[in-house]
């Protein structure tokens, strides 16, 4: 149980977070888009948790993740509009 943490956006070499089946709760934060910056980011999974709000958008308008491949947000309780 917990949260993810603030800081982790902060981190200059993540390449794979997979955080799935955590019981995390509370929301996402804004910064974990820190990590496309120098898109060593290519997967995100929180699968599986208690994570709600709305998932954020990237922070700064030219961000770019284009190297991530994986991105799972399933089965959390968030709430927004969903895009497909």
């Amino acid at each position: 149980m917990g949260s993810i943490p603030l800081e982790l956006g902060y981190s200059s070499s993540l390449q794979d977070i997979d955080f799935s089946y955590n019981l995390l709760n509370g929301s996402v934060p804004v910064s974990v888009w820190n990590l496309c910056d120098n898109n060593k980011l290519v997967s995100f999974r929180v699968h599986g948790n208690l994570l709600s709000g709305s998932i954020p958008k990237p922070g700064l308008p030219n961000a770019s993740c284009a190297n991530l491949t994986v991105l799972d947000f399933g089965r959390n309780l968030f709430t927004g509009v969903k895009r497909v």
